[in-house]
């Protein structure tokens, strides 16, 4: 937890790192609320057709959104799990940068092949989509509390990625790296309670990429995190 705190409290007292915070933020909500905007038009009209044999249009409308609402509430962490994903490092480099210029000094930015690169964003949708998957299944038989530890646990990955992908550490290494940082449980039970709140979900997503920044950064320098081999 506390690289995530220090990393909230760097985002907070510089301004400077707002715009390019808000920029992917921004790109992420229009993302998240168009989806739940058309989801609610294409779904709730065919629940008040279906129901207005029974009941009063009104009434079949208000049944339908508030259905909606309750089904979107359970499927709010899996769709913000694959918009994560499906833009961790491009949309959080330059994020990701200038927290590690700010808090170290310099940026570690050791080259990547395009094919590493392809075959890491690859797998993190794959991930995301079986672990969303798994996360929806799991809420629908009570055991929800479950599937936010596996969306939390995708969710520190996504986030430490740009500072990673920077020292060739795809994604299939990343638990040798992640995994053994003192601060990993805290920031991994805090992803897992956000990933379940609409909306806060995308907005604390700069604070965890600042977060899991430092993670990487910081514990890399100090040592307490194994040296990643070179990706050939």
């Amino acid at each position: 937890m506390g690289h995530l705190l220090r990393g909230a409290s760097l985002l907070f007292r510089s301004p400077g790192l707002w715009p390019v915070a808000g920029a992917p933020l921004g790109l992420g909500l229009l993302g998240y609320v168009g989806l739940a905007v058309a989801s609610f038009w294409l779904v709730v009209p065919r629940i008040t057709e279906a129901l207005s044999r029974w009941v009063p249009n009104g009434v079949g409308w208000a049944t339908g959104s508030v259905a909606f609402a309750i089904v979107w509430l359970v499927l709010s962490a899996p769709v913000f799990l694959v918009l994560v994903c499906g833009l961790s490092i491009p949309a959080w480099e330059v994020l990701s940068r200038k927290v590690e210029q700010k808090v170290v000094g310099t940026v570690t930015a050791e080259r990547v092949g395009v094919g590493v690169i392809a075959a890491d964003g690859a797998a993190r949708i794959m991930v995301a989509l079986v672990g969303g998957t798994a996360a929806l299944v799991l809420s629908f038989i009570g055991l929800a509390w479950i599937g936010a530890l596996i969306i939390g646990l995708i969710l520190v990955f996504d986030a430490t990625a740009p500072a990673c992908m920077r020292r060739q550490v795809p994604y299939w290494k990343q638990p040798g790296l992640v995994l053994r940082d003192p601060s990993f449980v805290g920031m991994w039970l805090a992803a897992a309670v956000v990933s379940y709140v609409p909306v806060l979900n995308l907005l604390a997503m700069p604070f965890f990429v600042c977060g899991g920044t430092l993670m990487v950064a910081q514990g890399r320098a100090k040592g307490d995190l194994a040296r990643p081999e070179p990706v050939e």
